[in-house]
């Protein structure tokens, strides 16, 4: 699902919702080419709460603020990989909506075999 752009922007130097102003100098807003959101995102339950970002051009603000390239549509992570997750969502599964991190997170996630997936996704169903 693709989502209108004209109000958003990325911005680097910060992985805070509400970073104080003193910190501004090290902040950099980029233009947003588009956003394509999950096609099952739910805005009651937040399941499927993913999207992708695309900026209008390539930038590298430093070391730890860089554009992330995406794999291609046929390529397979190896199972038992190590991947990051990085996100501002709830930080436990008990909280009720609203209650969502004001810091974005990260989180390292093994990859696990395309099976084992489709059979831990159909319990929960």
């Amino acid at each position: 699902l693709k989502i209108s752009v004209d109000h958003f922007f990325l911005r680097t130097g910060t992985s805070a919702w509400r970073q104080s102003i003193r910190y501004q100098k090290f902040m950099r807003d980029h233009p947003v080419e588009s956003i394509y959101m999950h096609e099952d995102y739910d805005d009651n339950s937040l399941r499927n709460d993913i999207c992708l970002v695309r900026v209008s051009k390539h930038f590298n603000d430093g070391f730890t603020q860089r554009i992330l390239g995406v794999a291609g549509q046929k390529y397979t992570y190896p199972t038992g990989s190590i991947c990051q997750v990085y996100g501002f969502g709830w930080t436990d599964k008990h909280q009720q909506r609203g209650s969502a991190s004001d810091a974005l997170r990260v989180v390292d996630v093994k990859i696990i075999g395309h099976q084992k997936c489709q059979t831990w996704y159909k319990k929960r169903s």
